[in-house]
């Protein structure tokens, strides 16, 4: 055992506000892991939202396990200690549930980290009744959850509030029956949960060509396994509990204000996926300000969440309200189409002095083709706003290689930023470049990103436009490579499951193991695909029509075909 190790967890507990206490008595024992760092995990809105809600539960105790920095990970493994959990530094392998709240793909080789770490078999098959019972959730497994279907037992497939409460009691039933229980008999309980997906029960097979042939349900279970939906949030409270200064947003209270997004972009899973959209009361935004002041010593600001803020009706009196209470507000990503005077007031008021705006595409065109109605002149409009506000930064967020992409559309980016720069006395304009990936549940999953060295050319075209644009534009570049691989886990059968075992082995070396595995990873993350190709997340319904997502592909195709003018006449 390491004291070193235990006492960076007690440092850590020691800075938090609000962090949960509970006896473990004959409680089910939840270990809810983030596949990150302990800083990303507490600026992880939704990973605190599960914490409250199943600490509130009179029979759940729930804990919190980070994956360790790489210093810590090496002295884990040096000293013998399984990974533990914060709150009673208790062994996570002694807990009944180890749930995972995954955001983004690039974090499964983490979770096969810290299930290494625990002294858990990394394959489900493996883990028999005297192992914790592996579940998952979060917005990664809901695109699609196959490239690590073979490690997890139970993915959650939706949101957590209501559906938590049918299956903790199932899961209390299994621990409680001790020696006498049976993992296959809860699995198959679990599954006719909607919301519970249960891959063991499910076969897939493939064709001689490599795509996906039929995918057949065993046991009854249900095809397709529909998506959970949280219809009465209001119930529920939509702030984190716990702040801490060791996070993203050093001591910031985060709400959920709005939830899912109604504008529909055709690249954007949380358009379709996040369906129906659903926003806070300010009445509930502030009675939780309140209860969160009344329980604080200090002073702190406040973290407005949500994928599109400007659409809520209210934003600025929730804006302005809780400005004069709180120490300061922020708000997330905002759209440039309705970010109004009165908006941008309150984000005066408020004392935000950085903005995020995504324009996603430098030119109207590729926007109009990509369904985000937002026009150049939008985004300049909100830019003169946010400088008459007070604002001084402004963060672009740009997506480079969508479908349909010209090289006048990646010059572009160029001139609207340079428009932006000039639009206000900023300190800083700062752009984005973020790698296409394509998402499944989206219009454009049938179509390919652009191979790796195709995007490494477009964004030397894009970063050498910048610079001549404009001298004060500073840009930054997510990692191709990085993003190519996020691209094969997004669109990911259970076959990449052996390529993810093999990276574990050899120490984070994609290129090795996708050589070592047999496995393309421009097949899955660059090739074009069908309409009547079997895609290997279709029997996971998340409330969309694959014929509707179809016909949002081919009006892409459509108006990609159309003159600018002819564009402009039909807006």
């Amino acid at each position: 055992m390491s004291f070193r190790l235990y006492q960076t967890t007690r440092h850590l507990l020691s800075e938090e506000h609000g962090a949960l206490r509970k006896s473990p008595g004959d409680h089910l024992s939840f270990a809810l892991a983030f596949p990150n760092a302990y800083r990303l995990g507490m600026s992880n809105l939704g990973f605190q939202l599960v914490y409250r809600l199943l600490n509130q539960r009179d029979d759940t105790v729930c804990e919190r396990v980070f994956l360790p920095e790489p210093a810590d990970q090496e002295e884990h493994v040096r000293s013998h200690t399984p990974l533990f959990a914060y709150e009673s530094e208790r062994p996570i392998q002694e807990f009944d549930v180890i749930g995972f709240s995954v955001s983004f793909e690039l974090d499964y080789l983490n979770v096969l980290k810290m299930l290494e770490l625990a002294g858990l078999p990394l394959l489900a098959a493996d883990r028999d009744e005297n192992y914790p019972l592996v579940m998952m959730g979060g917005p990664a497994p809901w695109v699609n959850p196959e490239a690590v279907a073979p490690f997890v037992d139970v993915f959650v497939i939706g949101e957590a509030e209501g559906l938590t409460d049918l299956f903790i009691p199932l899961l209390r039933d299994y621990a409680a029956a001790g020696r006498q229980r049976s993992k296959l008999d809860l699995l198959r309980r679990l599954s006719t949960l909607q919301g519970i997906y249960v891959p063991a029960l499910y076969d897939v097979r493939y064709h001689d060509h490599g795509a996906v042939a039929e995918i057949v349900p065993r046991d009854d279970a249900p095809f397709p396994v529909r998506r959970w939906v949280a219809r009465d949030l209001p119930r529920y409270d939509t702030s984190a509990p716990i702040r801490t200064p060791n996070t993203e947003f050093s001591g910031m209270l985060l709400a959920e204000t709005a939830r899912g997004c109604g504008q529909g972009c055709r690249f954007c899973f949380a358009g379709y996926a996040y369906r129906p959209v659903r926003y806070t009361p300010p009445e509930q935004l502030e009675a939780e300000f309140a209860r969160h002041q009344a329980e604080s010593d200090a002073p702190f600001r406040v973290g407005l969440v949500g994928s599109s803020l400007t659409d809520h009706k209210q934003l600025v009196q929730i804006t302005t309200s809780l400005a004069r209470q709180a120490s300061g507000v922020s708000l997330a990503s905002l759209r440039a189409d309705n970010l109004s005077e009165a908006v941008a007031c309150a984000i005066g008021e408020a004392g935000q002095k950085t903005v995020t705006i995504a324009p996603e595409t430098g030119s109207e065109r590729l926007r109009y083709v990509a369904r985000k109605h937002v026009t150049d002149e939008d985004v300049l409009t909100a830019a003169r706003r946010c400088a008459a506000a007070g604002v001084e930064r402004l963060k672009l967020y740009y997506i480079i290689g969508l479908p349909c992409e010209r090289e006048e559309d990646l010059l572009a980016i160029a001139d609207l930023s340079a428009g932006v720069a000039r639009a206000g006395n900023f300190r800083k304009v700062t752009l984005t470049l973020h790698p296409f990936v394509v998402k499944p549940h989206t219009a454009y999953q049938w179509a390919g990103a652009a191979v790796p060295a195709e995007m490494e050319r477009r964004l030397r075209a894009v970063g050498k436009a910048v610079r001549r644009a404009d001298a004060r534009l500073e840009f930054t570049v997510d990692s191709v490579r990085g993003s190519h691989v996020q691209g094969v886990l997004a669109t990911a059968d259970r076959r990449v499951a052996d390529t993810l075992i093999a990276v574990h082995r050899n120490g984070g070396n994609w290129k090795a193991a996708f050589r070592e595995t047999g496995l393309d990873p421009d097949w899955y993350s660059c090739r074009p695909r069908s309409y009547e190709e079997v895609l290997p997340w279709e029997h996971i319904h998340l409330g969309v029509r694959k014929d509707y997502l179809w016909r949002e592909w081919q009006r892409a195709l459509e108006l990609d075909r159309e003159t600018v003018d002819e564009i402009e006449v039909r807006k």
